[in-house]
């Protein structure tokens, strides 16, 4: 096939997928506007130290989220969510008066009480889990519904 065959095959290729294959890929936020302010979520609400201030969070995918995760103290939390890390566009995460930028997260350690706000875009949709490590089978931790 010649070139010019070739570049008209792959802009009509490109016209029908943005056209007609694009529906599900569509976000139903903007990456760009005020991201919405969530629920705080805080990890040791009880006087055992395992309960959380929420249980679920609904989520839409393409919509920016602001979530404050806090400990009380009663415990030392070490947050994971691997799968929820993956499928999330991370903005930024505030700790005090620090901001940091990076692509991704591993996990949230509180040693003590505090607080970190992330900044985020789910991307996937899916459900997704926050657990404290070793502390799951308790209960401790919550789950995003992501639409």
């Amino acid at each position: 096939m010649p070139i010019t065959n070739y570049r008209r095959s792959l802009a009509a290729a490109a016209c029908f997928v943005g056209t007609f294959g694009g529906g599900e890929a569509m976000a139903a936020g903007s990456l760009a506007a005020k991201c919405e302010t969530l629920p705080k979520l805080v990890f040791g609400t009880d006087e055992t130290g395992y309960k959380v201030s929420k249980a679920s969070y609904d989520l839409e995918t393409g919509k920016c989220y602001e979530l404050e995760i806090s400990s009380t103290g009663n415990k030392e939390y070490a947050i994971r969510g691997a799968e929820f890390f993956r499928n999330i566009w991370l903005r930024k995460i505030e700790v005090g008066e620090v901001e940091i930028k990076a692509h991704s997260l591993y996990e949230l350690e509180f040693e003590k009480e505090g607080a970190a706000e992330i900044f985020f875009v789910p991307i996937q949709k899916g459900s997704y889990s926050l657990t404290a490590e070793g502390l799951a089978e308790r209960g401790t931790g919550t789950k995003f519904n992501v639409k």
